[in-house]
């Protein structure tokens, strides 16, 4: 009793933390003996192998004493090894653990916990964290941190306490309190889990042993459903340590969670826990965190039914890799408090009306977002830019808000569940972390997004950057868990809005509910159970699921919000896509889901899931959900064409195209026709691999130039059409090039194959197997008629009323002037009517006409129709005695439709068409009745159909690897040239907008390159009136389409007929164009051709002005009629082919086009000044057949009566025929006899004869005449050019043209001189040009000069006046110019006569030229160039013994050196003695003729003052002692050329004179015979 008072007097003295730190004299001292003598005080029924005893209430008293007084002794290590070497010390505490009583065993739990976690005994405090946070060096707390002292006792008395043969037998004994019924008290619960934390949990368990951890936390999971009751404890800390001890089994391994696990679901502390880690906050939540991960980690229930609560894209987080958290996070982590914070939920607030939930369910972020509470330390630094965050957490925090993963499993299956019901794997792959989790200063908190391999299955996945919101806490989560949980509860936190995943706070709100409710029903069922009634519930959690009203208006397809995909603000969603074949079926599912109905009720349909992990959520079906999946596919097959593969319901959705009444959903099918056959995933379709196993892909598809039509590429953006290449045909230079120049620019080559050959390129891989599945789908589409909807689909393009502008850069007035002469050349005060329809009653089973519609009779209801139709203010016509009503417009049709007047079964006919049909099974007029806005307009719709067609034909290429044509031709190129299709295809230019126009080109330049039956009857489409009718400045296509075909057009019959024609003649465009343009387009390239017709030229090379464009477009819509107009009415009409008459071009009147130049403007010598001119041999020798057949020309047989006649036309009264009248007199006879309409043989006659009629005309009064002088005069100047600029070139080649040359001057001094009328203006206008080409630039005096000369001369009659004289300068200039280039051509000059016509000339010319005549005077001018012609021919041998018979010849040579105004001609006079001084016989003959009185007084001329410079230009052609420089100059160009090619004019008379001095000096020589023999081999190359 003694002892038991001081057990109560130090229970009473000493607090429950134990002793002081040291005694009176520094430490504690406590006998072994005196503890055993305590432990004598328990009763003595607790003792080692007995059974447990039932205690008396004083018992219970004495031992709770005992056991609290050793409690405070142990609260000193020191004195706590005194306890634990007491002999049966622990036996006896062990002891009172089973003895029965819940006090007692609470103690005896308490006084263990003294034992193994001495610091938190003694204050009281948990041996737990709730974080598993690691804490920094240096800030231990006090409360949870042992000493050294401590953790040397906590070691000691726990092997103590649990040697290896009875640790399963203490533990036991240890959890049986537990497991009684009924369960312990609070106190007990919380001890004894206190002691079981102390053992196992941190950081408790860093001072027991590995097996003891492992038994004891496996004996601690076998109590099941027991220890998960104690979640719903009252006492907060039972509740956590049942969390950390929950926490701790599960990082022990699958194995050990395995039975909390299942309890966890069967309790429902998932439920709890989920709702905590989600809307709670602080360590409660992350702890519950942990707990969900632990528990639903690799647990293919527990992640069901994750599943079926959380959103798809929510739950996909745990796929994301995660990387390790950098070191300046994870230091900053706190420490856990001395006291657990109590977790704060917060409940989503309610909405107070409809509209924020309106705005959430469509993914808009909500007005007030949930925002969760963080630690105040860590909050700053995962706050992105906030002022306390360091990179690594504005790296972390950035790293949260990224977008969504879709990661793959090592064996090949998803994590998560994929669409269609299929099951999710048990097994999660292990995450890898991303490349940048070595960084220290990255942590990656959300995953980057990865891309599958296409042949694993994938659940699809589509991601957006999220809002930015709140920093969120990440809990630290064991290494052990394969999912990414630190992710899921950051996404869970934020608000996302994206393709993958719609997250707000009435999301949040909804789960918050739905969570809610079924917790509070499970905790009143307990609660009835805890009362008494029936046995314990469990939760079924199999049938839980968690349904998000707010989503219901969200089509949701495999997971994907569908919407959001298309219209999202991330352009590659699509790409993104985990598993794109899956999402394609889901969204093709889905559109043959839809109620087929709906179309002709218009009411949508609409199909609910309950649950949102169902693989097709489409509760807003019908129209909408039809469009939506359309585009869906589109997006997806463009980008995983290759992934996907062929599609196999081709067959349904063209019949869905052809079939639907909604323009929207009709236009969403032709972009997913375009996508199955242009898949943006195969590549730049302009230069594909010749290795591709399948075909050979050689073309491309026509882009739509925004310069061009800006609308037209938006609208086709925002549809999705990609953009594609342009057809590889090079840019036309600014300008012309000139000369040279231009010879570089194109080839001469003609082959079709030539402007569509892109250089070949190899596609990677996955390209290949996009173009093989591209290329299937196109034989698919084939099979199904759906080229002929394409087609169509071109032909609607004629119904847009709204012409766009065309193009501009054809010059300032082109493009405008080109629109206005289409506007006005086809309209009308109203639409043109096409159409005829029977009304109910009538019938009619034959073709109709429009003169005769019906041949069968209306039936007896035929009195019951009305005799007319009021729509609006038009009246239309009723049925006739056929029963035919109309003719109707398009639109009157329709509202007729509306009334109900004209039904679908209604009979309806327009011109083409073979008979009466149905109304709905006219395509056209069906799609016209259509509903709804459509996605496009009608030349978009056209353009996307003919990039289809394109792309169709470049799958199938007409020639295999080795550039071999394949026999028979691919069928999409047959099927395009079958006359069903070429014509509309052609017929699209007629819409005049840019971008169909350049299509439209490009697919026939195509399609017809190797089709060559095709291509020679490419005319009868009126493709190339269809062209030159365009008046925009996209060009290029269609140059590049003329320059394949107008070659080959069998007009004028089979191709190798017309070879040796001229290419005026060969070409279809001969008649049209300007030879100039055909040149250009022949020679150079359809890029110069079309920047020469796109523009404004006036050069040697192309005359085409904007006024001649203008003319051409006007002069082809004026041939095409109102054709053009009628389309927009009958879309399907087919042109009927007229040949266009020849067009004639004013400006043109006064040129004559030789080999590749105008002549007028070539001889221009003050424009066109030495303009580069190439091919010369080539250019002589055209100008020369040009000359031929000028001389040889007749007068037209027919006269222009009789061609009126002819066209049947009655000219003018002053005898005039307009143009226009003849044009179209000529189209209508045309049409009649031309051999393509008529093949009769007199038919062709006929036509032949009603050409040559309108040739008749076209030439005018001109046609009547024979050779035209002026034509004449320009030939021979253009050879002047010639020889002047290119002597050195053309010296080889003997000139042919002496014969006519030499008739020409012989005609002009045969002709009386009285047939000429003086013409001052003009002698001086054809002196003027002769000087100038001579190289003098002539004055206004000296011209004044000129004209008075010419005038003198008329009026004494010499043949010098007129026009005479123009071809008189030029042919004796010619005749020089050819002596002088080479000595075969003075040889030819000789035997042709030259030399005695020559003389006459230069007598007549000497006759009439007084002394001081002008140097440009057209007597002095004729004079000089006859006077060069013969020095060049008295070099020559042979022409200096026929001289010897000209003596006046002689004389007037000698006569002209007194021309003292002419130094030009006594230049060459005094070269011209020289020449002939070196034959005696002509030496003696010139003394006898007076030489020496002329010569010896220009000796007297030099200047001996002349300046050094004039002096040096001085030149001795028959110097002797500088023979080498006596012939040749310093270039290589003759001596005496030089000197005889000086400028008529001199600015420098003194200088002329004692040049003249020297060469007469030279001239006295010869005849003295001193200089005989230096010059006697001398030829005319030395002129």
């Amino acid at each position: 009793n003694i002892l038991l008072e001081c057990v109560y007097e130090i229970n009473a003295c000493v607090p429950y933390a134990g002793l002081p730190a040291g005694g009176a004299d520094g430490a504690w001292e406590l006998e072994s003996s005196a503890v055993t003598a305590v432990l004598a005080l328990l009763p003595e029924e607790l003792q080692p192998g007995l059974p447990p005893p039932v205690l008396s209430p004083d018992d219970i008293k004495q031992a709770v004493a005992v056991l609290h007084c050793l409690q405070r002794v142990c609260s000193s290590p020191q004195l706590a090894a005194v306890v634990l070497s007491a002999p049966s010390a622990l036996l006896r505490i062990w002891c009172c653990l089973g003895c029965g009583s819940d006090h007692v065993a609470a103690e005896a739990a308490r006084l263990l916990l003294r034992l193994f976690a001495p610091a938190a005994a003694r204050h009281g405090a948990a041996p737990w964290r709730l974080l598993r946070a690691a804490v920094p060096l240096g800030s231990e707390d006090a409360a949870t941190t042992n000493s050294r002292e401590d953790n040397t006792l906590a070691k000691t008395a726990k092997h103590v306490a649990f040697t290896p043969q009875q640790q399963q037998q203490r533990l036991d004994l240890l959890l049986q309190p537990l497991r009684a019924q009924p369960p312990p008290s609070h106190l007990t619960s919380m001890a004894l889990l206190e002691v079981i934390a102390a053992l196992a949990v941190d950081p408790g368990a860093r001072t027991s042993e590995v097996s003891l951890q492992d038994t004891c936390l496996q004996a601690a999971a076998s109590l099941g459903r027991l220890l998960f009751s104690l979640f719903s404890h009252p006492a907060g800390r039972v509740a956590d340590g049942v969390a950390v001890l929950m926490r701790a089994i599960a990082g022990r391994g699958a194995a050990a969670a395995a039975p909390m696990r299942e309890a966890a679901l069967r309790e429902g502390a998932l439920l709890q826990h989920l709702q905590l880690a989600i809307f709670a906050s602080g360590d409660k939540a992350r702890l519950s965190q942990e707990l969900v991960a632990s528990w639903a980690d690799e647990y293919a229930p527990a992640l069901a039914l994750l599943r079926r609560i959380l959103p798809a894209g929510l739950v996909r987080y745990l796929n994301a890799p995660r990387a390790k958290p950098s070191a300046g996070l994870s230091s900053a982590l706190p420490a856990a408090p001395l006291v657990p914070a109590v977790a704060t939920v917060v409940r989503p607030a309610v909405a107070s009306d409809a509209a924020p939930q309106a705005a959430t369910a469509l993914g808009a972020p909500a007005a007030a977002p949930l925002v969760f509470a963080a630690t105040p330390a860590l909050a700053p630094q995962l706050m992105p830019g906030s002022a306390g965050a360091g990179p690594a957490a504005a790296a972390a925090a950035n790293a949260m808000n990224g977008q969504l993963l879709a990661s793959q499993v090592d064996s090949g299956k998803p994590y998560l569940a994929l669409p269609n019901g299929h099951a999710a794997s048990n097994t999660l792959t292990e995450l890898q972390p991303s490349a940048a989790a070595g960084n220290a200063n990255t942590a990656s908190l959300q995953p980057a997004l990865m891309q599958p391999q296409h042949h694993q299955q994938q659940h699809p996945i589509i991601p957006l950057p999220p809002q930015p919101t709140a920093s969120v806490v990440v809990p630290q989560v064991s290494a052990g868990l394969r999912g990414n949980w630190p992710a899921l509860w950051s996404a869970a936190g934020r608000d996302h809005c994206h393709a993958g995943l719609i997250w707000n706070e009435t999301t949040r709100r909804e789960l918050w509910d739905a969570l809610e409710r079924e917790e509070a029903g499970l905790r009143a069922a307990r609660t009835r159970v805890a009362k008494g009634a029936g046995g314990w519930p469990t939760w079924n959690w199999g049938e839980f699921s968690v349904t998000y009203p707010s989503l219901s208006g969200q089509l949701c397809i495999g997971g994907v919000y569908v919407r959001l995909l298309l219209e999202g603000g991330d352009a590659s969603a699509v790409e993104k896509l985990a598993n794109p074949k899956e999402f394609f079926t889901a969204c093709y599912h889905t559109l043959l889901c839809c109620q087929e109905a709906s179309d002709a009720t218009g009411t949508d349909s609409s199909s609910t899931s309950g649950s949102n992990s169902s693989s097709i959520t489409a509760p807003a079906a019908g129209k909408a959900t039809q469009q939506l999946c359309v585009k869906a596919m589109a997006a997806s097959y463009s980008a995983h064409a290759g992934v996907i593969g062929p599609c196999e319901g081709i067959p349904h959705i063209l019949q869905l195209l052809d079939t639907t009444m909604q323009r929207s959903l009709r236009h969403g099918l032709l972009l997913l026709v375009h996508a199955l056959i242009a898949p943006r995933a195969a590549g730049d379709m302009t230069a594909m691999t010749k290795h591709l196993p399948t075909a050979a892909i050689a073309t491309s598809l026509p882009k739509v130039a925004a310069s061009d039509d800006q609308q037209t590429a938006d609208t086709l953006s925002q549809a999705g059409v990609p953009q594609l290449p342009v057809l590889a045909v090079p840019l036309p230079p600014p300008q012309l090039p000139r000369g040279q120049a231009t010879a570089s620019v194109g080839s001469t080559n003609s082959n079709m194959t030539s402007s569509s050959s892109p250089q070949w390129q190899v596609p990677t891989p996955a390209e290949t197997i996009a173009i093989c599945a591209a290329k299937a789908n196109g034989y698919v589409l084939m099979d199904c008629g759906g080229m002929q909807l394409l087609v169509d689909f071109i032909a609607a393009a004629h119904e847009c009323t709204e012409r766009r502008a065309a193009a501009a850069g054809a010059g300032a007035g082109v493009a405008a002037a080109g629109a206005g002469h289409l506007i006005t050349s086809i309209s009308h005060a109203e639409a043109p009517k096409e159409w005829y329809f029977y009304p109910t009653g009538s019938s009619s089973s034959t073709p109709v006409t429009t003169s005769d519609k019906a041949s069968s009779a209306p039936d007896a209801t035929t009195a019951d129709i009305p005799d007319s139709y009021q729509v609006g203010e038009e009246r239309v016509p009723g049925p006739d005695g056929s029963g035919c009503a109309g003719p109707i417009s398009k639109e009157a049709m329709k509202q007729l439709y509306s009334k109900g007047v004209i039904t679908r079964y209604t009979r309806v006919w327009a011109a083409g068409m073979p008979a009466p049909v149905e109304l709905w099974s006219v395509r056209e007029l069906r799609w016209m009745l259509s509903t709804g806005l459509g996605l496009l307009g009608p030349f978009e719709a056209a353009l996307v159909a003919l990039q289809v067609l394109h792309q169709l034909a470049a799958l199938q290429p007409a020639v295999d690897e080795t550039g071999g044509v394949l026999q028979p031709l691919p069928r999409a190129h047959r099927g395009l040239a079958d006359p069903a299709c070429l014509p509309h295809v052609a017929q699209i230019m007629l819409t005049g907008e840019p971008a169909l126009v350049s299509a439209a080109a490009s697919l026939l330049l195509l399609v017809l390159a190797h089709n060559q039956s095709a291509v020679s009857r490419l005319y009868l489409s009126g493709v190339f009136l269809f062209g030159l009718a365009y008046c925009g400045s996209n060009l290029q296509e269609m140059a590049a389409l003329f320059k394949a075909a107008h070659l080959v057009q069998a007009f004028r019959g089979p191709a190798e007929l017309t070879a040796g024609l001229p290419l005026v003649q060969r070409s279809y465009l001969g008649p049209l164009l300007p030879e100039s343009l055909l040149h250009m387009l022949d020679s150079y390239g359809p890029a110069v051709f079309a920047a020469a017709l796109a523009g404004d030229h006036n050069t040697p090379e192309v005359i085409w002005t904007a006024g001649m464009r203008q003319r051409l477009i006007q002069a082809m819509l004026q041939h095409l009629g109102d054709f053009p107009h009628r389309l927009s009415q009958h879309c399907h009409a087919v042109y009927e082919y007229t040949p266009p008459p020849p067009l004639s071009w004013p400006e043109l009147g006064d040129e004559i086009w030789c080999h590749r130049y105008y002549l007028a403007n070539l001889c221009d010598e003050e424009r066109f000044r030495g303009w580069p001119v190439v091919e010369h041999i080539q250019l002589l020798q055209a100008l020369l057949g040009e000359w031929r057949a000028e001389l040889a020309r007749q007068p037209l047989a027919m006269s222009e009566a009789q061609a009126c006649k002819t066209l049947g036309i009655t000219p003018a009264g002053d005898g005039h025929v307009d143009e226009d009248e003849m044009r179209r007199a000529y189209r209508a006879l045309a049409r009649r006899y031309h051999p393509d309409k008529n093949p009769s043989p007199e038919a062709q006659a006929t036509f032949l004869r009603v050409q040559k009629a309108y040739e008749r005309l076209q030439a005018g009064a001109a046609g009547g005449q024979g050779p035209q002088p002026w034509r004449i005069l320009l030939l021979l100047r253009a050879q002047v050019i010639l020889y002047r600029r290119y002597s050195g070139l053309l010296a080889p080649y003997k000139y042919a043209g002496y014969p006519q040359l030499l008739e020409v001057l012989r005609q002009q001094q045969l002709q009386e001189p009285g047939q000429q009328q003086p013409a001052a203006d003009g002698d001086a206008k054809a002196c003027q040009a002769a000087t100038a080409s001579s190289g003098v630039h002539t004055t206004g005096s000296s011209a004044a000069t000129v004209a008075t000369a010419s005038a003198v001369g008329a009026a004494i009659g010499n043949f010098l006046s007129g026009d005479r004289v123009q071809q008189v300068l030029a042919s004796i200039e010619l005749c020089w110019l050819t002596c002088a280039a080479s000595a075969k051509n003075a040889e030819e000059l000789m035997r042709t006569g030259g030399l005695a016509l020559l003389a006459t000339l230069l007598s007549r010319c000497a006759g009439i030229l007084p002394f001081d005549t002008a140097p440009t005077a057209a007597e002095a001018v004729i004079t000089t160039h006859t006077l060069r012609t013969v020095a060049g021919l008295a070099a020559v041998e042979g022409a200096r013994r026929e001289i010897e018979g000209h003596r006046q010849l002689l004389m007037d040579i000698i006569r002209c050196c007194a021309l003292e105004r002419a130094p030009a001609a006594v230049d060459a006079a005094l070269v011209a003695i020289c020449h002939m001084a070196a034959s005696p016989q002509l030496q003696q003959l010139l003394l006898e003729a007076g030489a020496l009185p002329y010569l010896v007084p220009l000796l007297f001329h030099y200047d001996v003052t002349l300046a050094a410079d004039a002096s040096a230009r001085l030149q001795l052609p028959f110097s002797r002692l500088s023979s080498s420089s006596i012939n040749e100059g310093p270039e290589g160009v003759p001596g005496g050329f030089r000197v005889l090619d000086s400028a008529l004019m001199r600015p420098n008379m003194q200088e002329a004179r004692s040049q003249h001095a020297l060469l007469a000096a030279q001239a006295l020589g010869r005849l003295a015979g001193e200089l005989g023999s230096s010059v006697c081999a001398c030829g005319p190359t030395h002129l």
